[in-house]
């Protein structure tokens, strides 16, 4: 029979929630235009029209991963704060429920 017992690394979820924010917010600062070389670099109009395209598709791409990534850190924070929430649920009912425990007599006690 298969064991659906499992546990979560509380704080391995939060770090990577936090992580992926952070990832998201550096990426907003960035942008592609800032990693490529200038018209005047470049020295022909064909050649600056083909890297203006290529950078126009790349930002493109860009904005729509970090959109993506941030659903991630969203999600992944709703989910760490379910399995808070859980944590501290389960833990106020078994606080409650310590009076209610019968007392069990040991030998040689």
């Amino acid at each position: 029979m298969p064991s659906y017992d499992f546990e979560v690394d509380l704080p391995a979820l939060t770090k990577a929630a936090e992580s992926v924010g952070v990832a998201v917010e550096t990426s907003t600062k960035t942008f592609v235009a800032d990693f490529m070389p200038t018209e005047a670099a470049l020295g022909h109009a064909v050649v600056w029209g083909a890297v203006c395209e290529f950078m126009d598709r790349w930002q493109l791409g860009t904005e729509a991963m970090t959109a993506d990534v941030e659903e991630i850190s969203s999600r992944l924070t709703k989910v760490a704060g379910k399995y808070v929430q859980f944590e501290e649920q389960g833990s106020a009912r078994l606080k409650g429920s310590v009076g209610q425990l019968p007392s069990v007599p040991r030998p040689g006690v």
